[in-house]
């Protein structure tokens, strides 16, 4: 079975990645495979699907699974607009005016509403970033229990403990494995809560359309 890390860019996805990856490690159910780009993905997710185990790949941009039948899970994260947009700024090191412009980060919010749209409800699950700050133990044993794996409360914590922002923290501080720490810090690419206080009031007040159907999106689609 395919199981698909698809959340938005910034709200967590990697952090939940790692919980699938962690959660197939702990009960041999299966393994990760490496990213691709998105053609070899096309050519490949058939024959994982196929297989008995479990096999986790991530991707953000939206690929038609739904021939698939019940042969693909699909996980995904959501997250306030705002800061999306200005987690994006710090991971691109650019600034807020330019992603604004630049509008990217719209892409993050169409895909997540196809992938939505396209996936039968009951292989679709949702992380919200901040249940991820908040509980991610409870967030683990939620993910676990989606993906049919017999999760005790103390694998939830286990797991959670390997994944929290703390442990990624720890990692990038280290330079391991992802990469040069000063960098990591710089971006702020593991950091906890809103940002919107980075937005001045224009910046806000342009969001706010986005922000309010972003919303309504959720409250529509995810009750």
């Amino acid at each position: 079975m395919l199981v698909v890390c698809a959340g938005m860019m910034r709200s967590g996805s990697t952090v939940q990645r790692q919980i699938v990856s962690a959660l197939l490690d702990y009960y041999h159910a299966g393994q990760t495979i490496t990213p691709i780009d998105l053609q070899q993905f096309r050519d490949n997710y058939v024959r994982w699907a196929e297989y008995e185990k479990l096999v986790c790949y991530k991707i953000h941009q939206f690929v038609d699974l739904y021939a698939l039948g019940q042969r693909v899970k699909v996980l995904s994260t959501v997250r306030n607009v705002n800061d999306v947009v200005v987690s994006s700024a710090h991971f691109e090191g650019r600034p807020i005016e330019t992603i604004l412009e630049a509008g990217s980060w719209r892409h993050s919010f169409w895909n997540f509403y196809q992938w939505k749209l396209n996936t039968p409800a009951a292989q679709f699950y949702v992380s919200h970033y901040q249940n991820l700050v908040d509980d991610l133990p409870k967030c683990v044993h939620q993910i676990g229990l989606f993906l049919g794996l017999p999760i005790t409360l103390d694998a939830s914590e286990e797991v959670a403990a390997q994944c929290s922002l703390t442990a990624n923290m720890m990692r990038a501080a280290a330079g391991l494995p992802i990469g040069n720490a000063a960098f990591m810090a710089k971006r702020h690419i593991y950091t906890a809560g809103s940002h919107s206080n980075e937005l001045t009031e224009e910046q806000i007040a342009y969001l706010q359309p986005w922000q309010t159907w972003w919303q309504e999106t959720l409250d529509a689609y995810l009750i």
